[in-house]
């Protein structure tokens, strides 16, 4: 690795250890556990009719490593439809979806140190 992709790794390591929650991915029947997922911020927010500020969208990204997003030990790619939780204190689910540019996931630099993954928070009924 080179000196770049080193820094990246250790930063994305520490960004784990203070950021990262347990969780799973799912599809369909199968799942992972995994040790740190790293939610971005949710910051989509309008206003209501009386001038509250209000959060209008719950789509935000998470960070995984590309060797932990798997099924039965064999490394694959995130597909609209997967399904993430994670529990940081409360339990937080999530639908993988498509961004702007019809893409749902991408890498998150050059070195392909962890997926960016486009999901929506799906809210409990």
């Amino acid at each position: 690795m080179s000196r770049m992709a080193d820094d990246l790794a250790a930063g994305f390591a520490d960004l784990q250890a203070e950021a990262g929650d347990p969780g799973e991915i799912q599809r369909g029947s199968k799942t992972t556990q995994l040790d740190a997922i790293v939610i971005g911020q949710v910051n989509h927010r309008g206003t209501d009719s009386g001038g509250q500020t209000v959060i209008v969208n719950r789509k935000t990204d998470v960070l995984i490593p590309p060797s932990q997003y798997c099924f039965g030990g064999e490394e694959t790619l995130p597909v609209m439809g997967d399904q993430i939780s994670v529990d940081c204190g409360i339990s937080r689910n999530f639908v993988v979806v498509a961004d702007d540019s019809k893409k749902c996931w991408q890498y998150s630099d050059g070195f392909r140190t962890f997926l960016r993954i486009h999901v929506d928070e799906v809210r409990p009924r």
